[in-house]
């Protein structure tokens, strides 16, 4: 390989502003995607953790309200 090529071969290509743009969606994209599929996983931990009451009144979404851990030492125990 002659000097010629070695520098040629060296240079580090930079994306263009289209690879960046498109680049950038992806990690949107991927990113809402990987949140979405982390809050039905909230949703049934949140129910975990919630109080009885609470979760029979349809009240309790991604965050527990009444906050108990009786279920999840009875699931333990059981499980």
């Amino acid at each position: 390989m002659n000097m010629k090529n070695k520098a040629v071969a060296s240079k580090k290509v930079g994306k263009d502003i289209s690879e960046k743009t498109v680049s950038a969606i992806a990690y949107v994209y991927m990113f809402l995607f990987s949140l979405l599929a982390m809050l039905p996983i909230l949703h049934v931990a949140s129910k975990g953790v919630s109080s009885g009451e609470f979760v029979t009144a349809g009240l309790v979404r991604f965050f527990p309200r009444g906050f108990h851990v009786e279920t999840v030492v009875l699931m333990s125990r059981n499980g």
